[in-house]
């Protein structure tokens, strides 16, 4: 758990954040998001002490972070960036081991760790050998996040790392990153100025403007709220980022197992993995507001008006 109580941030007169309190909880992934020069980055760097608050306390563990010397502190928190910055004369496997040689790790551990992350992160046997300058974008990125981890720290740190790739490359690595989060619960703060990618992502999402936390909560539970600011901020999009992100698996309550005759619109091929999106877009095709859903105990269905509930704060768990 990382808790920031009271924190401000100046650079000689500009004021960067003020009082800043808000607890990241363990194994929750955090996604900071906000226009660029909120303080999003700031932050992150005042948790692993690569700059020092001028008023405030942040506790890890419940420990204050000021006792603990910055190196020992980076060393048991992981750290992925835009651009990655690997070492360019060090090969992949040379690149993950980075943190576990820093920490005197013997030689067959590091070896069995570098083997297993590479594993977790798909990345080939044979690009062990392979410098920096030799992968793509994408391939670059997911060496990063396996360095990141290379000491298994319960902390991961993220500074906008697929900003720099193409929308399909980055896309792919989201979802294989929320895939990865799902088995490891790190407790992950994420940096972000992409609505899409905050919303998809996030456990919790915490909105950033002008160096004060505007809004924080579960990603749906922001559909209905009221505040001007959030709401100008996410425009229409955030709406629809939500309608791809979650399945009717996520929320089992909207399906109506009592309600299946008639079922017009049966021949869908709609299951309990199908995004909301993908709900509403076989009602607008089928010009029905109610279709029918395949589960494994057989059929039943989702109405537009379930939907709008959810949405709207009545349906959410």
């Amino acid at each position: 758990m990382i808790e920031l109580k009271h924190i401000h941030k100046s650079y000689g007169s500009q004021q960067v954040l003020r009082d800043i309190n808000i607890t990241f909880k363990a194994g929750e992934l955090c996604m900071l998001l906000g226009p660029s020069g909120c303080g999003k980055s700031t932050l992150l760097k005042l948790v692993n002490r690569l700059i020092e608050p001028n008023e405030g306390e942040i506790f890890i563990d419940g420990k204050s972070s000021s006792t603990m010397k910055p190196e020992i502190l980076r060393r048991q928190i992981g750290y992925a960036i835009q651009g990655v910055g690997l070492f360019p004369h060090m090969t992949v496997r040379e690149n993950i081991a980075v943190v576990p040689k820093l920490l005197k790790w013997d030689s067959q551990r590091i070896h069995d760790r570098v083997d297993a992350l590479m594993d977790l992160m798909g990345i080939p046997e044979d690009y062990g050998s392979k410098l920096p300058s030799m992968l793509s974008g994408g391939e670059a990125q997911r060496i990063g996040v396996a360095r990141a981890l290379g000491a298994d720290p319960d902390i991961l740190l993220m500074d906008e790392p697929f900003g720099a790739l193409d929308p399909i490359t980055r896309r792919r690595l989201q979802n294989e990153f929320v895939t990865l989060q799902k088995k490891l619960h790190k407790t992950v703060v994420f940096v972000t100025h992409d609505i899409g990618e905050a919303v998809r992502m996030a456990d919790n999402l915490v909105l950033i403007h002008d160096g004060q936390i505007q809004i924080s909560g579960r990603p749906e539970s922001m559909a209905s709220q009221e505040e001007t600011l959030a709401r100008s901020f996410f425009g229409d999009q955030f709406t629809f980022e939500l309608l791809e992100k979650y399945t009717l698996e996520s929320y089992p309550s909207v399906l109506q197992k009592n309600r299946i005759e008639p079922i017009k619109g049966v021949a869908s091929g709609l299951t309990h993995r199908s995004t909301f999106r993908e709900v509403i877009t076989e009602m607008l095709e089928s010009g029905e507001t109610e279709v029918g859903v395949h589960l494994e105990e057989g059929m039943a269905s989702v109405g537009f008006r379930d939907l709008v509930k959810m949405f709207g704060g009545a349906g959410i768990d």
